[in-house]
């Protein structure tokens, strides 16, 4: 008896794990497509990419890696702006401050200068619509 419960827990685990696979691969086509929509312009560098690795033909864990990465791309990607250009400066600045008092100060004065901080401040670049299908293939 105790063999034969080992046995069913042995193939319940084994059949979750195919049943896990088989659906968290059957979602990349969906998502794929989502993001190749969502990059705009940038589509056809997006599927140049997976083109590529399906050409080589030798290896098509590189194809699903490269379907992977671009199927949750969506929100991914990098910030920019006035704020944003000043940081470097302002972080080695703010490592010296010794107290919260000097904080708002400096806080302050960076208002002052660049204005309030608000979502206007910052520009979001996506990595679907901005990265070359030679960055993706080199990296």
């Amino acid at each position: 008896m105790k063999q034969f419960t080992s046995r069913i827990i042995l193939y319940l685990c084994l059949l979750s794990s195919i049943a896990s696979c088989i659906i968290s691969s059957s979602r990349h086509p969906d998502q794929l497509e989502q993001n190749l929509n969502r990059a705009g312009k940038n589509r056809s560098q997006l599927e140049e990419v997976i083109n590529h690795y399906q050409a080589e033909g030798k290896d098509s864990l590189k194809v699903q890696a490269a379907i992977f990465l671009i199927s949750n791309m969506e929100s991914n990607g990098q910030f920019s702006g006035r704020w944003l250009q000043r940081f470097d400066s302002i972080f080695q600045y703010i490592s010296t401050v010794p107290n919260d008092h000097e904080l708002l100060k400096i806080r302050d004065s960076i208002e002052q200068g660049i204005g309030k901080l608000n979502d206007s401040a910052f520009n979001f670049s996506s990595d679907l619509s901005a990265l070359s299908a030679d960055y993706l293939i080199r990296n």
